[in-house]
């Protein structure tokens, strides 16, 4: 029955508690025998450890460990003096305008070699140009930016040299200071210290000696303490239930995958949307016709689409092939701009319309030889007689754009090694007449200051309808503008998106220095699917 297995049980725990009882009174008895034991091995040993012990952590240092520490004393001080004369050195070649013979870094070195380079290079360009020219110019600049280079580079050295010197000092001081502290620690120990010192190691002695009892003791109520766990563990595994079992997550708890992703779609909604904010409000092109106007000051005689990528001898031929795209018809209403206001702007000085066309930019790239052969090829067709002269002596591209690279041009008209009927190009089917150019860079000046060059646009100026002069930049060199003076109208090209403000800025300037009064603007390289984002002056093109 019930009743009879209760008391079966509390007799059973009975027994193991007076059992357990048993067991704690004979840990105290050992407790009390160790302690007396304690105390009659202390007696026997107290004076004998008195004798033995020795201060512990005492700060006092060996013969051998000073003789150490004074030699590292030297060691450092011979570093610190070399370390302190390259130091001076450096400061006395530096005043002296030799830096880089005392730093001993390769990289001054070598911007000493470039720093002597650049104004070798300055030197010469000042025998040939002017004090406000783009080469002197940025010469100049480069010059002054390795100065600052080697500048920067000796300041950053003599930093770590300093650094290294207050390093050396602090490492002076510790050495000296330990070297005094165990002098007097050595001076000062006295006989109350050294008896508290043996005190010290007696009372660690009897530490020991407690740790080893006190761990028999918690060895010997732990072993009894399980007994009793053995015998009433059983009993307490039946009275135990379960209350309610654990739920099981349907999901992870971290990370959260939903946040995770709400916080990626709103940082990169708002990066799409700054990023390209912040591009457009950095960019320093010209991105639209009013734009180009308001910035150059100039009239505009209209734009020229991008076409689609050409090799240089695809050039000439696109625009007839291709003669009624969007490209041609950008053309057109370039030259029907020249016959309108360009006759307008002559009849303001002279009573007649532009015969003669310079056209450049500010730099290469930016689509002029383009407009020069695309211009009179269309007007050619036409059916008037125009002819397009290669001007630029540097950069000669036209006879690449005829596709014609072995017939005589303007160079040897201009040398009088041919006649002029033996350098016009009269072949291309569009009927345009060309003359083309060569590079020779070191005689382009005096080429197109030349009075023959002078008298043969006149020439061909009464001889045919249009005559458009493919000139060089004008940023680079100053040809551009004695060919404007030559002209009825000269053409500007700026790069859409490619040319900066400033950059058009200072390539009309020397135009207006000059008094060229008859300058109109031309938009090109202009692509149309993007240009509507900026402007709506070209949306007849657009469609």
């Amino acid at each position: 029955s019930l009743g009879t297995i209760s008391a079966v049980q509390d007799r059973r725990l009975k027994s193991m508690h007076d059992k357990l009882e048993g067991i704690k009174d004979r840990i105290d008895a050992i407790q009390a025998e160790a302690n007396n034991l304690a105390t009659k091995e202390a007696s026997k040993e107290d004076q004998a450890l008195l004798d033995e012990v020795t201060p512990p952590d005492a700060p006092v240092l060996s013969a051998a460990e000073r003789r150490e520490l004074q030699t590292e004393i030297v060691r450092s001080r011979v570093k610190y003096a070399e370390i302190y004369e390259r130091l001076q050195a450096i400061k006395y070649y530096e005043e002296g305008g030799a830096a880089s013979d005392a730093s001993g870094s390769d990289v001054v070195k070598d911007l000493r070699r470039y720093e002597i380079m650049a104004q070798k290079e300055l030197a010469s360009l000042e025998q040939k140009y002017g004090e406000k020219h783009p080469a002197l110019i940025e010469a100049r600049t480069k010059l002054e930016s390795i100065k600052t280079s080697i500048r920067t580079e000796i300041a950053a050295i003599e930093k770590a040299l300093t650094t290294q010197l207050r390093a050396i000092e602090e490492d002076i001081a510790n050495i000296q200071g330990q070297l005094k502290t165990s002098v007097s620690a050595e001076q000062t120990f006295s006989m109350a210290e050294k008896q508290e010192a043996q005190r010290l190691a007696l009372l660690r002695q009897e530490i020991a000696k407690n740790e080893a009892i006190y761990t028999n003791l918690k060895t010997a109520i732990e072993r009894a303490a399980s007994q009793e766990g053995r015998v009433t563990g059983s009993d307490t595994k039946k009275a135990s239930k379960v209350i309610s079992y654990a739920s099981v997550p349907s999901s992870p708890s971290y990370p959260n995958a939903r946040y995770v992703l709400i916080i990626a779609a709103l940082i990169g909604g708002v990066l799409g949307v700054m990023v390209p904010v912040f591009l457009e409000k950095t960019d320093k092109s010209i991105r639209s016709i009013s734009e180009l106007e308001a910035v150059s000051g100039l009239p505009n005689f209209g734009a020229m689409a991008h076409a689609p990528r050409l090799k240089h001898k695809e050039t000439a031929r696109y625009i007839t092939s291709e003669s009624a795209s969007t490209v041609a018809e950008m053309v057109r209403s370039v030259r029907m701009a020249i016959q309108m206001r360009g006759t307008q702007m002559m009849s303001q000085m002279a009573g007649k319309s532009p015969k003669i066309i310079t056209i450049t930019s500010s730099v290469s790239g930016e689509g002029k030889t383009t407009l020069s052969t695309w211009l009179s090829t269309l007007t050619a067709r036409s059916g008037e007689k125009v002819i397009v002269l290669d001007c630029d002596f540097r950069r000669s591209t036209l006879h690449v754009t005829f596709n014609c690279p072995d017939h005589k041009g303007l160079v040897d008209y201009l040398s009088e090694d041919a006649g002029l009927e033996d350098v016009i190009y009269r072949e291309d089917p569009s009927g345009v007449h060309v003359i083309f150019g060569r590079d020779v860079p070191g005689q382009a000046l005096d080429l197109v200051n030349s009075k023959r060059l002078h008298a043969l646009v006149q020439s061909l100026g009464k001889a045919y309808d249009l005559v458009v002069l493919d000139a060089p930049t004008s940023l680079s060199v100053s040809d551009a503008l004695i060919l404007a003076q030559l002209s009825d109208l000269t053409l500007y090209c700026a790069g859409w998106r490619r040319t900066s403000r400033a950059t058009v800025l200072a390539g009309i300037k020397n135009f207006k220095d000059a008094g060229i009064k008859n300058i109109a603007t031309v938009l090109t390289r202009v692509d149309l699917k993007k240009y509507k984002r900026y402007s709506t002056d070209l949306e007849d093109y657009m469609a």
